[in-house]
Order: structure tokens, then C-alpha cells, then sequence
């Protein structure tokens, strides 16, 4: 079992380049249902697995630290290479098609911190996911990828001994590890547990957690929405709220704002589904992303990753999800929670003017 740190900003990404491998893996099985069982068995193993990786990463997005840690074992960490692999390969794709300059920086940005992240992870020769090629004659990315790759398993190193033979797709296999020099720009493994009962080396928490909480309150009067029935909801949800900030019930506090925080990205897309390429009832939607498009360039790595935060705090109502998922609030996260969501509130124009 391997124990990793990584920042948040980069956890987003590989979550981001999880997500788009799973939802090309689904509609896959659904291409595949009529062919043999061993086709459709591979997808839905893999499926399965991937997403059980990516159960995790979310868990390391809702730390309240900005390094997080990552339990993966052998055969997750190959997988979660190939998904940052075809994710640097999409983001290379993106930034040659987009004309819109900041688009492509951005997509660049992604495509080099997955590529990195792709080297960090990968245990050998990138496993093949059962997915068509980005390009009939492979990305550039995918091929620098390699060559990476080769020097970190082929070695290199003054002293070390000669790699043996290539495996057919040119990439030596594990055991010619020999410490070649991988950039390593925001993932770190920290170490390498022995077994079941080893103790994994995780994160000291931050000593800042007995600080006393923030006395001003970010939300004075509920947002200004233009939908009369979610108007009416967010106004019951604000009273609701500033009843349990009275109370020091940060669980039902919290709950409240994702509320407010739902209610008003529901109202500001529904006149934008279409620009925003939404389909079907708002319950179906995944917030964190309808926010994140809604607040376009203006939402970074970071602020994408609260986002989904202070949405996942509805779980708290569901105690099927805390036994699998358990999430804790403190007051020093649910006031600096809160004033973010303040912040989105602005710039989304659904804040009350204060008196």
C-alpha cells in the first residue's frame, strides 16, 4: 500500500480525468452489451475499480488541509496512471481545438499535471484501458509520455545496472526501477506501508483547528433569486440556517448552506441550460460542475474542489452515507464555508444587498 500527498489543485484534476475516463468506460458496456462475456467482464472489472479509486480521491478533496493524502494499492495505482494518461491526452486535444487563448493555457496546465502525475503513478507499463485511441496515430503527450516513462524504468543512474529487455509497447517492466530523476511537481509518494497492520504516515493536522471561529456572519439576508418558489425555499433554508448557527450546530448549519448555495446555482442556470448544455430535471444535475461553468474562468482548481465541499455537507442528513463517507465540521471550516459561499453568491449576482 502506497501513501501519497498531493495538493488539492492537482487532486481536482486527476479527479477531473477520473470522472471523464468513467463516463467514456459506461458508455462502453453499453456499446458492448451484446458482444462476449469476457469484453463485457473487463469493462465492468475495471469500471468497478475506478470507481472505488475514485471514492477515494473525493474523500482526500474533502480534507480540510491543503496537502491530502492517498491510500492506493498496486493495481490502483496503474490504473489511476492510465486515467491521467488519457486525461493529458483529452487536454492536449482540447487546448489544439479551442481558438480562445486562456482556454488553451488552461487546458495546457491540466495536460502537463496529469502527464506528471501519470509518471508519479505509474508502477510499469501503462495498463491498456478498453477504450478507442484519442487519435488513430496517438497524441504527442502519450508519446513524450513514454519516453518518460523508459527513463524511469530503464534507468539511467551512474552505477546502475543495464535495463533488460523492453516489453512489446517499448517500456521495461518494474523490477528495472533505478531511480531515474521524474520531475515530481506537487505529488510525493510518502512511503510504502508493509502490510494490513503497518502504520501509514499521513499529514499532521493543522494546530490552527483551536483558533477560535470567525464572529462575523458572510450570508446578512438570503440571496436575491428570481424563481418565486426557489426564493420562497432559500428563505426558509436562511432562517433554518441562522438557527443553527445560534445553536452551534454546525451539521445542520452546514446542510443549510449547501442549500442556499443549490438554490441559487439552480436559479442562474435555468435561464442558461441551454448555453450551459443542461438536460432534464435540476435534480440530476451535478452542481459542483453547473457552478463551476457558471463562474467560468473566475473558478480555479481550488475553488472547484470547495465547491464540492460545501455541497457534500447534505450528506450529513443521510447516515447511510456518513457510515460510508463519514464527513466532520468544525466551526473553523463552516465560517470560512460560508464565506465563500458570500463570495460565490456575489459573483454569481444572487447576493442580498446589505442594509
Amino acid at each position: 500500500m502506497a501513501v501519497y500527498a498531493t495538493d488539492k489543485a492537482a487532486l481536482a484534476a486527476i479527479i477531473e480525468a477520473t470522472q471523464e475516463v468513467l463516463h467514456q468506460l459506461g458508455e462502453r458496456r453499453l456499446e458492448q452489451s451484446g458482444r462476449s462475456a469476457s469484453e463485457q467482464g473487463l469493462i465492468a472489472s475495471m469500471y468497478g475499480a475506478l470507481r472505488r479509486v475514485k471514492s477515494q480521491l473525493q474523500r482526500g478533496v474533502l480534507a480540510q488541509r491543503d496537502q491530502t493524502t492517498l491510500e492506493l494499492d498496486s493495481t490502483e495505482m496503474p490504473l489511476l496512471a492510465s486515467c491521467c494518461a488519457r486525461g493529458a491526452e483529452l487536454a492536449e486535444t482540447r487546448a489544439e481545438d479551442s481558438a480562445d487563448p486562456r482556454e488553451q493555457e488552461w487546458a495546457r496546465r491540466q495536460r502537463d499535471i496529469l502527464a506528471d502525475h501519470a509518471v508519479m503513478l505509474a508502477t510499469g507499463p501503462l495498463p491498456a484501458l478498453p477504450l478507442p485511441g484519442i487519435t488513430p496515430l496517438g497524441t504527442a503527450v502519450m508519446r513524450g509520455l513514454r519516453a518518460r516513462l523508459r527513463q524511469k524504468f530503464a534507468g539511467g543512474a551512474p552505477g546502475t545496472a543495464p535495463a533488460s529487455p523492453a516489453s512489446p509497447d517499448g517500456l521495461t517492466r518494474p523490477s528495472q526501477l533505478a531511480g531515474a530523476d521524474v520531475p515530481k511537481p506537487s505529488f510525493q509518494m510518502i512511503a510504502v506501508t508493509g502490510g494490513a497492520d503497518s502504520q501509514s504516515p499521513l499529514v499532521a493536522a493543522s494546530s490552527d483547528e483551536d483558533a477560535a471561529p470567525p464572529a462575523v456572519q458572510a450570508l446578512v439576508a438570503p440571496p436575491r433569486l428570481k424563481d418565486q418558489q426557489l426564493r420562497t425555499l432559500a428563505t426558509m433554508d436562511y432562517r433554518a440556517l441562522a438557527r443553527a448557527e445560534a445553536a452551534g450546530d454546525y451539521r445542520f448549519a452546514s446542510a443549510h448552506l449547501a442549500s442556499l448555495l443549490e438554490a441559487a446555482v439552480i436559479d442562474c442556470a435555468l435561464a442558461r441550460s441551454a448555453e450551459l448544455g443542461l438536460a432534464g430535471r435540476p435534480d440530476a444535475w451535478d452542481m459542483t460542475d453547473v457552478a463551476a461553468k457558471l463562474l467560468g474562468e473566475r473558478c480555479s482548481s481550488r475553488d472547484r474542489a470547495t465547491l464540492s465541499y460545501v455541497f457534500a455537507a447534505q450528506r450529513l442528513l443521510r447516515p447511510a452515507l456518513q457510515l460510508h463517507m463519514p464527513l466532520v465540521v468544525t466551526p473553523e471550516t463552516y465560517h470560512s464555508n460560508s464565506t465563500f459561499v458570500g463570495v460565490v453568491l456575489r459573483m454569481l449576482g444572487c447576493a442580498a444587498l446589505e442594509s
